[in-house]
């Protein structure tokens, strides 16, 4: 076995290598590269002035991060690794994958894209193109999230892996027991199934619609509470709408159920006009 200590930063071993000339080297039969708890192997490398071009299979191993790659390059100066094709990286009980990955292992962060996907023990994400930390993931370009059978569509996610917040923001559309609703932002709370909706919430359903200032969506009982609210009900006849400072109510199967309306409750019904016809 070969064993070059090229820096203070990091060395390569290779079973055995091939000098082409002083600025590219090829080693073969297997090449690991090693700096501190950085560690990655492929079956083959080749290195020029900046970087180590390696392929036929690749795992890296930083820490609690691990990922494989079919091929890819280490950037000498950075540390930077770009992997390519088939990424499958986990952290813990953690899983992404995609096309393309570029990590940095210093602050063990990095992106993801192409096909992009997350999965954890509460939701799944599908992308096109994720930013992770050591803490959190980042998912723009209206990424869509299932928890459950709750579909959840946004501008922008973060998710905070230690205590599996989903944070929602940028028209933010929510599907969930036949009911849809919209709101311009959402704080998921994974572990009580619960979700808070900021700046004017609507509910929708195909006879009744349900807006507020905020509220909270509780996914498990398939129920929702809006502050300073109003149910408008389409009925055969007519209209009716009803105000209040907080309005409960359950849905199912694209339903709502029932309503309870707390504090300053207030009602209109407007019956629909009718034209008699003449003899």
């Amino acid at each position: 076995m070969i064993i070059l200590l090229l820096s203070v930063n990091y060395t390569i071993s290779a079973g055995r290598m091939e000098i082409v000339n002083m600025e590219k080297r090829i080693f073969l039969d297997t090449v690991v590269v090693r700096a501190g708890d950085f560690f990655l192997r492929s079956l083959f490398g080749i290195e020029t002035r900046n970087q180590i071009e390696v392929g036929s299979g690749v795992f890296v191993r930083n820490k609690n991060t691990y990922f494989l790659s079919d091929r890819g390059y280490y950037y000498r100066v950075s540390g930077r690794v770009l992997g390519i094709g088939n990424i499958t990286l986990s952290k813990e009980n953690l899983l992404f994958s995609g096309d393309t990955i570029v990590y940095y292992p210093e602050g063990d962060t990095g992106w993801i894209k192409g096909h992009f996907f997350f999965g954890s023990d509460s939701l799944v994400v599908n992308g096109k193109k994720g930013f992770f930390t050591a803490d959190s993931l980042v998912v723009k370009e209206r990424p869509i999230t299932m928890i459950d059978s709750t579909r959840i569509l946004s501008d922008r996610l973060t998710y905070v892996y230690s205590d599996s917040t989903g944070i929602f923001n940028g028209d933010v559309e929510v599907f969930s027991g036949g009911v849809k609703g919209r709101c311009d932002r959402l704080v998921y709370l994974m572990k009580g199934s619960m979700g808070k909706a900021y700046s004017t919430p609507v509910f929708f359903t195909d006879r009744d619609s349900v807006s507020g200032d905020s509220g909270y969506i509780y996914f498990d009982e398939d129920r929702a509470l809006v502050f300073g609210g109003q149910i408008v009900s389409r009925l055969k006849d007519g209209v009716n709408h009803v105000k209040g400072d907080r309005i409960h109510f359950y849905y199912t199967e694209g339903k709502i159920d029932s309503v309870v309306i707390e504090g300053n409750p207030e009602g209109e019904y407007l019956a629909n006009e009718t034209k008699s016809k003449g003899p």
